[in-house]
C-alpha cells in the first residue's frame, strides 16, 4: 500500500532524530522495535501502554494502576516517543514491568515489536494514533484502545482523512476513550463507530497523588534558600517565548512586592540555560538548579529549575503559581497539579488541548488570564489580598478531590472487551 511506503519512508528519514535528538534520544533497537523477547506470560493480560511525553506517562500510571488491581498479576508495558517520557517511565518501576522507546511507525518496527512483547492490548494516550502500530496490533490480535482520547474540532478532517488513507484505522480501533462529550463527538465525526465511543473523563486527574509532603517542600526551599518571609511565584511547565513575558510581569511585581522570588521550571529541562541568560540580560540575579542548592549568603530574583522530579514540591512552596503553554499556541499544560497544593492557580488563554482542566478549575480556583497586562493586574491583586488566594486556593484543592475516577472506568472497558474477545 502506498501509506506503508510513505511510512517507510517518513522512518528512514526521521531515524536520525528519533536515535540521536536531545529530546528524543532513543536506542536504534528500540526504534527499530528489536526488543528482548519477552518470557511467556505468569498472569492473565499483558498490556501495552503508549504515550509520548513525560506528562503523558504519569497520565497512565493511575490506568496501569487499576488494570493490575482489576487484573492482579498482569503485566504492564511502556513506551514513549521522547526520552523525558522514557525517563519517567523508568522512575515507575513498581507500575511499569518494562520500560522501552517506541518503535518506528514504518520499516516493518511494530511488526517486529509485537512478536518479541505479545501484548494482549495496546492502549494509546491521547491523540497518538499511529497508523502501523494499530495495524500490526490487529495482526497480532491485540486489542485497541484510545485512553484519554483527545480530537479538536478542527482536526476531524485531517484525522477522517488519515484513517481512510491509512486503511481505516480507525475501524480497527476497538475502544475510544474519550474525556468529554465534546470530543467524543470530533471522534465520531472522524470515523468513530458510536458503539466504540464512551465518554470516561480524564485519567489526568487520578495521576494527582495530591499534595506534596511538607518535607520534601521544606528540603527544596533550604536548598533554594528562600526565607520564610518572602513570597514566592512559581511558573511551571513553560515554553519558549512564555519567560519573556513572565520576567517582564515579574520585574512589574516587584514595585509592588520588592522581596518576591521567581521560580520557572520550564516544560523542558535543556532550555535552563537560555532562559538563565534572559533572566540575567533583564538584571536578575539568577540561579540554575542543576548547579545544586544555592550559595549560603547568594542572593537570588529568579530560580530556574532545569532538573526533574521537583516541579511538584516548587508549587508547593509558592504564594500563587502560573501554568505555561498557555501563553504561546501550545495547548496548555496540567493546571491541576499546583491546585492539588491548594494553590491559585492562573494560566494563559491558549488551552486548546486542556478544555476540560479548563472546565474544571474557572471559577474554582483557576483564573484565566488573557495576556501580560492582564497578568499584571490579576497578580498584583492577589499579592495584595492573601485572603482572597487563600480563598481559590482552598476551592482548587476541593475540586481536584471530586473529578477523578476515569482510570478505573478505563480499566474496566478495556478488560471487557479483552474478555469478549476471548469468549469469541
Amino acid at each position: 500500500m502506498f501509506w506503508r511506503l510513505l511510512l517507510g519512508i517518513l522512518s528512514l528519514l526521521a531515524a536520525p532524530l528519533l536515535v540521536w535528538h536531545p529530546r528524543l534520544r532513543c536506542t536504534l533497537k528500540d526504534r527499530l522495535g528489536l526488543y528482548p523477547n519477552l518470557p511467556p506470560k505468569a498472569g492473565p493480560w499483558r498490556f501495552w501502554l503508549h504515550g509520548a511525553s513525560g506528562g503523558d506517562l504519569v497520565t497512565l500510571v493511575p490506568l496501569a494502576q487499576s488494570l493490575k488491581a482489576v487484573a492482579p498479576g498482569s503485566e504492564i508495558i511502556a513506551t514513549a516517543l521522547t526520552r523525558s517520557g522514557i525517563e519517567m517511565a523508568n522512575r515507575y518501576k513498581d507500575v511499569f514491568d518494562h520500560v522501552y522507546g517506541q518503535p518506528m511507525d514504518g520499516l516493518f518496527a511494530p511488526h517486529r515489536a509485537f512478536p518479541r512483547l505479545n501484548p494482549d492490548a495496546l492502549i494509546l494516550e491521547y491523540a497518538e494514533i499511529w497508523p502501523g502500530l494499530i495495524h500490526a496490533a490487529r495482526k497480532h490480535d491485540a486489542i485497541v484502545v484510545l485512553n484519554n482520547g483527545r480530537i479538536a474540532p478542527e482536526n476531524v478532517i485531517k484525522y477522517r482523512f488519515l484513517s481512510k488513507v491509512c486503511g481505516g484505522i480507525f475501524q480497527k480501533i476497538d475502544a475510544f476513550l474519550m474525556r468529554n462529550e465534546d470530543e467524543a463527538r470530533c471522534v465520531r465525526a472522524a470515523g468513530a463507530q458510536s458503539d466504540r465511543v464512551w465518554v470516561t473523563g480524564n485519567t489526568k486527574f487520578d495521576a494527582l497523588k495530591g499534595p506534596e509532603s511538607f518535607e520534601r517542600i521544606q528540603k527544596l526551599k533550604h536548598g533554594l534558600r528562600i526565607p520564610n518571609d518572602v513570597d514566592v511565584w512559581t511558573c511551571g511547565s513553560t515554553h519558549e517565548g512564555e519567560e519573556g513575558i513572565l520576567l517582564n510581569v515579574f520585574k512589574k511585581l516587584r514595585k509592588t512586592v520588592p522581596e518576591l522570588r521567581l521560580i520557572i521550571a520550564p516544560r523542558y529541562t535543556e532550555r535552563g540555560s537560555r532562559i538563565v541568560d534572559l533572566a540575567i540580560e533583564k538584571g536578575f540575579h539568577v540561579w540554575q538548579r542543576s548547579q545544586g542548592d544555592v550559595t549560603e549568603g547568594e542572593h537570588v530574583d529568579v530560580y530556574v529549575m532545569d532538573t526533574m522530579g521537583e516541579l511538584q514540591a516548587a508549587y508547593g512552596l509558592a504564594t500563587i503559581t502560573f501554568v505555561g503553554g498557555s501563553l504561546v499556541p501550545r495547548g496548555g499544560q496540567n493546571i491541576l497539579e499546583p491546585a492539588a497544593e491548594s494553590k491559585a492557580v492562573l494560566f494563559g488563554p491558549m488551552m486548546a488541548t486542556q478544555k476540560d482542566l479548563v472546565e474544571a478549575l474557572v471559577g474554582r480556583g483557576g483564573i484565566q488570564i488573557q495576556d501580560e497586562s492582564h497578568l499584571s493586574k490579576v497578580l498584583t491583586s492577589l499579592f495584595l489580598n492573601p485572603d482572597e488566594r487563600v480563598s481559590l486556593g482552598t476551592m482548587a484543592a476541593h475540586q481536584v478531590a471530586q473529578i477523578k475516577g476515569a482510570s478505573q472506568k478505563n480499566a474496566h472497558h478495556i478488560l471487557d472487551i479483552l474478555k469478549q474477545r476471548a469468549e469469541d
